[in-house]
């Protein structure tokens, strides 16, 4: 294992828990405008239970929606796969690039939704 593979996993982990943050800031943010979010929680943490396997065992479709539509495997797999020499480069780019973009998205929303929150005293 060379010093670049280490420092690849590191970032792709780090990059990693952005990815997480922001997924786990929605239901927050949706938790500003409904009263009940208990299933709302419920569902992401049941979505969050499929990386608890690699996700070569998942169909292409479902690749493809924890991928792009709901993004779940990224934030666990691409560390592990560019270990193992099996992230691609689209996949490294991606990985790098979507969890930044997706955190400057969920600051916006942030601040938005704290402009709009009223507590309930009023």
């Amino acid at each position: 294992m060379t010093p670049g593979n280490i420092a690849g996993y590191l970032f792709l982990f780090l990059m990693g828990c952005v990815w997480l943050y922001v997924l786990q800031m929605i239901p927050v943010l949706l938790s500003f405008a409904l009263m009940k979010t208990e299933g709302i929680f419920q569902a992401f943490y049941g979505l969050h239970d499929l990386n608890k396997v690699p996700m070569d065992i998942y169909g292409k479709g479902i690749q493809r929606l924890g991928t792009f539509l709901i993004p779940i495997f990224p934030m666990v797999n691409y560390p592990g796969r560019f270990l193992t020499g099996y992230l691609k480069g689209w996949q490294m780019v991606y990985g790098m690039l979507m969890p930044l973009a997706l955190f400057g998205g969920i600051r916006i929303l942030w601040k938005l939704a704290l402009r709009k929150y009223t507590s309930a005293d009023g």
